[in-house]
């Protein structure tokens, strides 16, 4: 990330001159950081997946605990027999898989499709249309329009997990997008 002085046209960020700082944000595993949660997003006597939204605050891990997620939904959990699901994961900025020429440099798994520099919005549509997923993953849920591709997806009978900055119920309250998001009902679990 980059702070500055931005250069604006027609209403939009071109550019930033007079850099002030550099933020450096390095992807790491954490492999296992997510089972503590994995009991209140998996169903495991039906064998179901809830809809989850992991909230927190920027930097707090909720990036690190759902690739770790979709390791384990991607690879199936022997302890409990859970038998792998297809995942599509919608990488909008390239941070779950960090794919480079095509191949994950993180561990996500086996059973992954992954569209990585697309919105989200336009990219469930495609996993749902053309991929068949079980489950549909994105990070940082923002827009209206990830409110309804997230939607579509819950209607078209795909189970979804995605993360939201906030600290707390009240915060995605506050947020007119996270609001829409819960008045849908489509999330049946929230992880903070």
């Amino acid at each position: 990330g980059l702070s500055g002085s931005c250069v604006i046209e027609n209403g939009k960020v071109i550019n930033i001159n007079y850099i002030y700082s550099l933020n450096f944000r390095i992807a790491r595993e954490i492999i296992g950081c997510s089972q503590d949660a994995l009991k209140e997003i998996i169903n495991f006597e039906q064998e179901t997946i809830y809809n989850t939204l992991i909230v927190s605050p920027p930097g707090c891990g909720k990036t690190t605990i759902l690739r770790d997620l979709i390791r384990y939904l991607s690879t199936g959990i022997k302890e409990y027999r859970f038998k792998a699901v297809n995942v599509g994961i919608v990488d909008e900025r390239g941070e779950i898989a960090a794919l480079f020429r095509g191949t994950p440099q993180n561990d996500i798994g086996t059973k992954v499709d992954i569209l990585e520099n697309v919105s989200k919005s336009i990219g469930m549509k495609m996993l749902v249309r053309s991929l068949a997923p079980r489950v549909v993953v994105a990070d940082e849920i923002g827009s209206v329009e990830d409110i309804e591709a997230i939607n579509y997806a819950v209607c078209s009978g795909v189970k979804g997990i995605f993360t939201s900055h906030g600290s707390n119920m009240q915060d995605l309250t506050l947020n007119p997008v996270t609001k829409s998001l819960i008045s849908l009902r489509s999330e049946e679990r929230r992880v903070g």
